[in-house]
């Protein structure tokens, strides 16, 4: 999809202002703009739900108010521009972007209320960062053994 790519050209790399717009769509309460802003952050740098937690957080918080479904496909988007990007490290020890990802997202988690849909979200990128970790290091010792 091409428009993602566009997006993060006209917005000059989703700076203020260009975030600025995709917030209109988020306070909209529309849940085609809402998922549709959720899209075009696909070009993203994967640490975008960190470096704009506070973005992140309203987006979800959003996206859980106007139903089960939204908060589902806006988690799907921004979970997929969170795990993106190439990964390289040491055989035997884990990926330092996955380490990373896991650490970080543990205290983006304890930042919110337990259960909450930011809590959750965030917790969710924990497990799969943990999983990922255990993965590929099984997948190392086999290689290696």
């Amino acid at each position: 999809m091409y428009l993602p790519r566009l997006y993060e050209e006209v917005s000059l790399h989703f700076s203020q202002p260009g975030l600025a717009v995709l917030s209109e769509w988020i306070e909209s309460g529309n849940a085609v703009k809402v998922e549709a802003a959720s899209q075009l952050l696909k070009e993203a740098h994967p640490n975008f739900v960190f470096t704009g937690e506070a973005f992140t957080a309203n987006l979800l918080e959003k996206a859980h108010a106007i139903s089960g479904d939204c908060y589902k496909q806006v988690g799907s988007n921004l979970m997929c521009l969170a795990i993106s990007g190439e990964r390289m490290g040491t055989p035997g020890e884990p990926f330092p972007e996955d380490v990373a990802r896991r650490d970080q997202s543990r205290e983006a988690a304890a930042r919110y209320a337990a259960g909450s849909p930011v809590h959750r979200f965030y917790d969710e990128l924990r497990k799969d960062a943990e999983r990922s970790i255990q993965d590929q290091l099984a997948r190392d010792e086999e290689l290696i053994a």
